[in-house]
């Protein structure tokens, strides 16, 4: 059985051998060329803060797609996302979070 979340998780390999990828390229031109050298270290580390940050949204999002897919009714989703839920849609600017506390339970 394949989940939206296993498929989140396979794409990890795809990503490092992505980053060792440059990393070894930037190896090779460390005594060639320093400022080449330079600027593909600093890639990696923005490939790397990308990578991470697209990593957590399709994992959350792929766990969404599961929840939603498998238990198919809100009653039987796990009383946190219930209460997130309900938290935001009983949010507004000027009610006091006591309010929106009882509004949610």
């Amino acid at each position: 059985m394949s989940t939206a979340a296993f498929e989140s998780v396979n794409k990890i390999p795809l990503r490092v051998a992505e980053l060792r990828s440059l990393s070894s390229r930037a190896r090779e031109v460390e005594e060639i060329d320093e400022a080449l050298y330079n600027a593909m270290c600093r890639a990696c580390a923005v490939l790397i803060a990308s990578h991470i940050e697209g990593a957590i949204k399709d994992v959350c999002n792929s766990v969404r797609i599961d929840l939603n897919f498998y238990l198919k009714e809100f009653r039987r989703l796990p009383t946190s996302l219930k209460r997130d839920f309900c938290k935001k849609i009983a949010f507004y600017e000027s009610v006091p979070s006591r309010e929106i506390d009882t509004r949610i339970l």
